[in-house]
């Protein structure tokens, strides 16, 4: 027909309708163009236009024809939904759910209408509004896949982990492969520390489409939290392999380099973070720690300078600034940066005991030992609390408070070689020459480190020639 006559509309709509459906998009749309010049306001010609726009990912020309069909039919259902997918693959979410408005107002038991408002109402984190679209869907057709799986994943949101599981399992019964149930099952078992049957259920997914969304990041995430750090170490290689600039993943990778001691590799994970999100809080305050481990105790506080750029009351970073000033012998200067801390967090367990070791370094051992007091009041039983208001009391000379403490560590552990040695120090000092040797003997036998230490106390001095002290040091 377009050899007798160019200008066939309908054999030019045909044409472009054909070529569409081979997904030869940009010739099809050269056909739509040449049938739109006959009939503008052709409502096929405009709808399938639209949809070959879509299909090259040109969703601004696309939502144009979809608006002109809608300018000549107001209510066409295929228009207002693609128009409301548009939306939602653009992040326009409000708008979106406009558009799903619109065909649920003619048909409130519209099944798709109804599934995708309720995405987008997750996306938009209004959680129970989501569930009653989803449990709409369900009143109509009870065994609707996807609405039961996103259900599950608002119920995870709103920490109905009980719930949630129920309903993705039951998404699975009826479709045991479901790849969108699998997935977000994987990502509750995660957030309640079930690893195992994470990891089980994204192997799963792994093995039915290895390229479906981000299975090897969590897959690495779960081996990575089982300890299995080999493992997850190779899983992220093989995601960054096919995603070189995956952030998720470069910066899992810098975490279990970091937790196996391979502090140069991580910070060179955290560097390709940061070069392609320079405010990348955790991998900056993860660089931190790598380089303060490593001694580069310059470049960790700029680090940490960055996030306090970036977050002004960031306790964990104003916290490791002052353990990285004390390590530098700044005692007053880490004070200043406990201080911060507490100000907005009084009862900051960590800032409390540090200001405490920075005053004791200044020899301030009375306020430190009044600081451990509050740390004790929070954590009555805490171990190394109790050492040190051990130590600082021994140090200011009180040795029966001293002794009291180091009692407690041993009421909690018996097997304590520090409490014991320390112990032994106080017990000295007040002329029990054989209680110390005796609670020395316990130290050394559990540690025998203690022995050399012993050698070299200035407490132990005296017993030099004391041939019970000469056994056990020897």
């Amino acid at each position: 027909a377009l050899a007798i006559n160019q200008n066939h509309f309908d054999t030019l709509l045909g044409k472009a309708i054909s070529l569409a459906q081979l997904n030869s998009h940009n010739d099809a749309l050269n056909y739509f163009d040449k049938a739109l010049a006959i009939n503008p306001s052709n409502v096929d010609a405009l709808y399938h236009k639209g949809c070959s726009l879509v299909s090259i990912d040109k969703h601004n020309e696309a939502l144009i024809m979809f608006n002109q069909v809608l300018d000549v039919k107001e209510n066409h259902y295929l228009a207002l939904f693609n128009k409301g997918l548009i939306f939602e693959n653009i992040g326009r979410y409000d708008n979106a759910i406009l558009a799903f408005d619109q065909i649920l107002q003619k048909n409130t038991s519209n099944i798709d209408a109804l599934f995708h408002k309720g995405l987008m109402l997750n996306k938009l984190q209004k959680f129970m509004a989501a569930i009653a679209n989803f449990d709409h869907v369900l009143e109509v057709e009870p065994n609707h896949v996807l609405s039961i799986t996103h259900k599950a994943v608002s119920l995870v949101h709103l920490d109905m982990m009980k719930d949630a599981l129920l309903y993705y399992n039951k998404a699975l019964e009826l479709e045991p492969n479901n790849l969108d149930a699998l997935y977000n099952k994987t990502i509750a078992l995660i957030k309640i520390g079930k690893y195992e049957d994470a990891l089980s259920q994204i192997q799963h997914v792994h093995c039915i489409n290895p390229q479906y969304h981000d299975t090897l990041y969590y897959m690495g995430v779960c081996l990575g939290n089982l300890g299995r750090y080999d493992d997850a170490k190779r899983v992220f290689d093989q995601a960054l392999k096919i995603n070189p600039g995956d952030i998720k993943c470069l910066y899992q990778k810098g975490m279990i380099l970091y937790k196996i001691g391979k502090h140069i590799d991580s910070v060179s994970c955290y560097d390709a973070v940061l070069k392609t999100e320079p405010s990348h809080i955790m991998s900056l305050y993860y660089k931190g720690m790598s380089l303060k481990i490593l001694g580069q105790y310059t470049e960790a506080l700029l680090c940490h300078e960055k996030i306090l750029e970036i977050e002004h009351t960031n306790n964990d970073s104003l916290l490791e600034k002052g353990l990285i000033v004390s390590i530098l012998g700044q005692h007053e200067r880490s004070i200043e940066y406990f201080d911060q801390i507490l100000k907005t967090d009084s009862s900051n367990f960590t800032a409390i005991i540090q200001k405490a070791n920075s005053l004791a370094n200044i020899g301030k051992h009375f306020d430190s030992v009044e600081f451990l007091d509050k740390a004790l009041q929070i954590e009555p039983n805490n171990v190394e609390a109790l050492l040190q208001k051990g130590h600082f009391l021994h140090v200011m000379g009180k040795q029966k408070e001293a002794i009291t403490c180091f009692n407690q560590v041993l009421a909690i552990n018996p097997d304590n070689a520090n409490a014991l040695f320390n112990k032994s120090k106080s017990l000295l000092l007040q002329g029990k020459i054989a209680d110390s040797l005796e609670s020395l003997q316990m130290a050394t036998t559990i540690e025998p480190i203690y022995k050399e230490i012993a050698k070299k106390d200035t407490d132990f001095v005296r017993l030099n020639e004391n041939p019970a002290f000469r056994i056990i040091i020897n």
